[in-house]
């Protein structure tokens, strides 16, 4: 008697199953695409414990007959496919092994009925075993509905590797909401122990692009939406569509990056770094965007039989697609560089609502403090200040006359801090002629612009500030002046707050600016064109500085790239086992930390790959470059510096985040202001 032997047809389904039916999602997934692939408009998904008790999922789609239902549960049957097809697939399924293999593992019941039958029919198949097909007489809806109950019962050790009810229930979620992006004219309804998850309907009435858009905006929530960026690129058999987010709105993980492939969910690697490569340097190490891509091609420029999940794909030319996203994303993020993700009313409220006396200790101190500040003598203390003092504040835009500031003994200091008052004026400022460079170095002025704007919003007229209505007029002159003459998308520098923060006003909202983050962002992008341009002008240094490194792999890192860190500006040569002496470096870095910025290409060349990419390196060195040659935290900005870093802002590629990916700026709107006051 031979010793190989022809397996049984259960334990074949049993052993395909290892391959289709993974986890209560995989079961999810397969039923819920064929439902679609049926033509229905309408699926309910119902859970118990996460799918691993009970699953159904029931659809208004063509339903099957007596005949087709028994065919259906047998191993590779299908009637979505012929041999001529097996490169041209334009449904979901086509295998013909997701119904036995699931029935092979489980207790599974199906309910159909076609629309060309009066009849409905059932039948029940246990662990693979099938029972006779019944037919059912009471009035049923046409379409099949399929419970799978006790998911594994035949194959318990299957059991050990699930993960807890918490985890498959979100992977099961994850299944829906990916589908139920993909098809927004399909009402799609999940219920998961007697709760309901989700509840969308069919967007018959809307466009196709609309409809997606609103199913986006109600799984993704609308934040998403408000903070994303539409793409579209058509090239050749290839169309791109979706939103990106901007890169201020991110996510610790990458589970809200949706993307499709001929409306089919996909989990590819070569499209997750196409985003990556997309988003290299605007976005935080460890954060990920969250995008919607739709991929259209012709069937026969990708194969999705390439796992037996169909999770992943493989195109003809995968190099063309990569490229063609990694395009249409940078093309997206650099039309609306400036953009930041918002700041709604509502989030600010959690941390600013006003505090009100409810009787509790805490609060009644706090009223006491309140009734203290205002029964402080401010009068008395004003009057004190006997010798009046005029204080001129001469401009185009306007002579301000501040009277009884100071007293005798404070004459002295006037003089010394009348040109700090003036420069900290913002409507002094604008109509200010520079009198002096020494302060603009580092921001590179346009003094034109700045003239520009000034005249057009100057105004002789004459304003007591003591008086709340001349305060009142002067804003609204500012405003109706500025808002007439010149566009400014950040507005007008007002003050800096904590040496690091610039407070900017437009016309209806707050512009709050992290001067380094935000001049980090421009040097970067200066010096990123000029490298590209290969225009870095090298500057060689007076005395040649030796750096220490701690260790000689980091010698020999940085010796093993040394033309192209040439290429970069920095010239430098071995000079010892853990030495090299620096001879060149980019002249835009002036009076740079040399030493540290050696010592951080070191560690960044120690921590990577040999056969890092030219880009990836250029990339790290100039953001090294970068940081080290902005404006420090704490450093004292004057208002003339403040807008000309707004200015530069305005006009730099990506400046609405740092090369790190945080924000560079945040906007508070006006009404969300009122907002926190109680006048809206």
């Amino acid at each position: 008697m031979g010793v190989i032997k022809y397996l049984s047809d259960t334990t074949i389904n049993r052993i395909a199953a290892g391959e289709v039916v993974e986890r209560p999602a995989s079961v999810v997934k397969e039923l819920v695409e064929n439902s679609i692939d049926s033509g229905a408009m309408k699926v309910d998904i119902t859970l118990e414990k996460s799918g691993k008790n009970l699953i159904i999922v029931s659809d208004n789609g063509c339903g099957m007959s007596a005949e087709d239902l028994e065919t259906a549960i047998e191993r590779h049957t299908t009637s979505k496919l012929n041999e001529n097809d097996i490169m041209n697939i334009n449904t979901f399924g086509f295998r013909g092994e997701a119904l036995p293999s699931i029935a092979s593992v489980s207790r599974m019941r199906i309910v159909t009925k076609s629309k060309l039958h009066d009849q409905a029919y059932e039948i029940n198949v246990h662990g693979g075993i099938k029972t006779k097909i019944n037919s059912l007489p009471q009035l049923q809806l046409t379409g099949t509905k399929i419970e799978v109950r006790d998911l594994f019962f035949a194959t318990p050790a299957r059991l050990k590797f699930l993960r807890s009810d918490r985890t498959e229930y979100i992977v099961c979620y994850d299944v829906v909401k990916r589908l139920a992006i993909s098809y927004p004219h399909i009402a799609f309804s999940l219920v998961h122990d007697d709760k309901t998850i989700l509840k969308l309907k069919a967007s018959s009435q809307l466009s196709f692009d609309d409809a997606r858009k609103s199913r986006i905006s109600e799984i993704l929530s609308k934040n998403f939406i408000d903070n994303a960026i539409s793409i579209g690129i058509e090239r050749d058999e290839l169309s791109i569509t979706g939103f990106v987010s901007v890169p201020t709105y991110n996510k610790a993980s990458a589970e809200d990056q949706l993307l499709f492939v001929n409306n089919r969910p996909v989990k590819d690697k070569l499209l997750m770094t196409a985003i990556r490569l997309a988003y290299q340097g605007v976005l935080a190490r460890e954060r990920y965007p969250i995008v919607v891509i739709f991929i259209s091609v012709a069937p026969h420029f990708v194969d999705v039989n390439v796992h037996p999940t169909k999770s992943e794909v493989r195109f003809h030319d995968s190099s063309l697609v990569r490229g063609i996203i990694i395009s249409a994303i940078k093309q997206a993020l650099l039309n609306t560089s400036q953009l930041v993700s918002s700041i709604a009313a509502s989030d600010a409220n959690k941390y600013m609502k006003p505090q009100y006396d409810t009787g509790t200790s805490e609060n009644l101190e706090l009223s006491k403090g309140i009734k203290n500040i205002q029964q402080f003598p401010l009068q008395e203390l004003v009057n004190n200040f006997s010798k009046d003092v005029n204080v001129n504040f001469k401009s185009e835009f306007q002579d301000v006359q501040v009277n009884n500031l100071v007293s005798d003994n404070e004459q002295q200091k006037i003089e010394s801090t009348t040109e700090n008052i003036k420069s900290f004026s913002a409507f002094n400022q604008l109509g200010r002629n520079i009198e002096s460079n020494q302060h603009m170095s580092i921001l590179d002025d346009d003094k034109t612009k700045d003239d520009i704007i000034a005249r057009n919003i100057a105004t002789n007229e004459k304003v007591d500030v003591n008086k709340q209505e001349n305060i009142q007029k002067l804003n609204d002159s500012f405003c109706n002046n500025f808002g007439d003459s010149y566009q400014l998308p950040l507005g007008l520098a007002c003050a800096q707050f904590h040496g690091n923060y610039i407070l900017a006003q437009t016309v209806d909202s707050l512009i709050i600016v992290d001067q380094h983050a935000a001049h980090e962002r421009i040097t970067y992008e200066n010096l990123r064109s000029q490298f590209q341009a290969g225009q870095i002008i090298r500057q060689r240094l007076l005395m040649p500085q030796v750096v220490i490194l701690p260790d000689i792999v980091r010698v020999e890192k940085l010796c093993d790239k040394m033309q192209e860190i040439l290429a970069l500006g920095m010239g430098f040569e071995r000079c010892g086992d853990v030495q090299v002496k620096v001879f060149e470096m980019p002249a835009i870095l002036q009076s740079v930390d040399i030493e540290a910025v050696v010592n951080d290409v070191a560690d960044y060349l120690l921590t990577t790959d040999d056969h890092i990419l030219l880009a990836d390196m250029v990339e790290k060195i100039l953001q090294s470059y970068s940081c080290y040659h902005s404006i420090r935290s704490g450093r004292i900005l004057t208002i003339a510096e403040m807008n000309s870093l707004l200015r530069q802002i305005e006009t730099t590629p990506f400046s609405g985040q740092c090369n790190h990916g945080r924000p560079t700026y945040v906007r508070f709107e006006l009404k969300d202001i009122e907002k926190l006051f109680g006048r809206r």
